[in-house]
């Protein structure tokens, strides 16, 4: 574990963590913003699937912090993976996410996503 690794564990255990939470992201491939969003959700009592997403690879913190603030807000699961992709950027993820949150339906954000792949997404409200 590299030391960012450590704040994340310790950090775990100072704010009331159990050892089996603790050991579900005490992994020393796991990047420590994962470790850190995993950290969160498991105090938000986050499911074991919105877990297993804010441990995916690949996503840096921006995304993740995406991803965290979608479930933190009540998004479901089919929600965020609309948006919990590489290809978008944080930026496009978030607007996704405000989209959701504001009503939009899935169809009306992959409409979106699909008209303006390759272009940032802007939901005009």
């Amino acid at each position: 574990f590299d030391e960012k690794q450590m704040k994340e564990i310790r950090l775990g255990f100072k704010e009331g963590l159990t050892e089996e939470q603790v050991k579900i992201y005490a992994k020393p491939n796991l990047e420590w913003q994962n470790m850190y969003f995993v950290r969160l959700g498991l105090k938000e009592g986050f499911s074991a699937k919105q877990i297993k997403l804010l441990m995916k690879k690949g996503f840096d913190y921006d995304r993740l912090e995406q991803i965290y603030l979608g479930f933190k807000s009540g998004l479901t699961l089919e929600q965020v993976l609309v948006y919990a992709k590489r290809e978008f950027t944080s930026s496009q993820m978030e607007q996704i996410r405000l989209g959701f949150e504001r009503g939009l339906a899935t169809e009306q954000m992959l409409a979106k996503e699909m008209k303006h792949k390759d272009e940032p997404i802007s939901i005009d409200l």
